[in-house]
């Protein structure tokens, strides 16, 4: 609901105390019962006066979560799906109560009635949120097209293309009518001398043209690693071992139809401890 990994663990903390001081022969249903406690924080939450004070230039698209922080069992293929970049993006331009509704219903299976206790409405009014929540997510759910592995080739593909200037390539892997999006965050974080556009970018020449240019104005000292983020694979740059940032794909049908590029550092702190995590210990330690 969130975008935010430390907005999420600040949510189910804030559940967490709440149960403890609740006795807990009281609750009939515990499953209902903490999805309603932090479906409730996560609305104040989205609805305070901080919230809506922090609103960054252009696109805000949700942080990223990489490996081995989503390494836990996921309870179907629907959830799993819910987590990618394609479908939070989407998730995003809801109001928050649409938002909750949506994933109570679409996400998390819970019927009508139960949506209707949990936020707070009538069942008949959370059919009417959820059904204008669906056609607002342009039919709701993101479904993989193909599997890891087989995005995993495209992206490889994509980064040769990329990395060599080769406009051709670059355009056989890109629909017709792709689309860009960038969140540079508040400062407009520049990416070699391309500032982070502020409005998403459409149609495969437009695009490959810019990712072209952002290549070759890129630092010297930049890498690049191919990591699954929200359990598909993207492509991760670093300068000096840190981050830089994500490059994210929606891909249907072997070709890529949406691109997300995320700059922000405020955004990247979890992928950053999650490198110093992973990275072997020096010798002299």
């Amino acid at each position: 609901m969130l975008g935010s990994v430390a907005d999420a663990e600040d949510m189910v903390q804030d559940t967490y105390l709440r149960v403890e001081a609740f006795s807990q022969e009281k609750i009939d249903n515990p499953r209902a019962y903490l999805c309603t406690v932090v479906t409730h924080l996560c609305l104040d939450h989205l609805r305070s006066a901080r919230s809506r004070r922090e609103v960054a230039s252009g696109m805000t698209l949700p942080e990223p979560v990489a490996e081995p922080l989503l390494a836990l069992p996921l309870e179907s293929a629907t959830l799993a799906e819910s987590l990618s970049i394609a479908f939070l993006t989407m998730l995003q331009s809801l109001a928050p109560l649409e938002r909750a509704a949506f994933l109570l219903h679409e996400i998390f299976d819970f019927d009508y009635p139960e949506v209707a206790r949990i936020v707070g409405k009538t069942p008949v009014n959370c059919r009417q949120i959820v059904n204008r929540a669906r056609k607002n997510m342009q039919g709701g759910r993101v479904r993989f097209a193909i599997s890891p592995a087989e995005v995993r080739k495209i992206v490889e593909r994509f980064l040769d293309a990329a990395r060599q200037g080769d406009l051709t390539n670059l355009l056989e892997l890109l629909a017709p009518d792709v689309t860009l999006y960038a969140d540079g965050g508040a400062h407009g974080v520049r990416y070699g001398a391309v500032r982070s556009i502020t409005r998403p970018l459409h149609g495969n020449q437009r695009v490959a043209k810019f990712l072209l240019a952002g290549q070759a104005q890129a630092p010297q000292d930049i890498t690049f690693e191919i990591r699954d983020i929200n359990l598909v694979p993207a492509i991760v740059t670093y300068i000096d071992g840190k981050p830089l940032g994500v490059m994210s794909f929606d891909v249907v049908r072997h070709r890529i139809h949406n691109i997300f590029i995320l700059a922000d550092p405020d955004k990247l702190h979890s992928l950053a401890e999650n490198a110093e995590q992973m990275r072997p210990p020096s010798s002299g330690s």
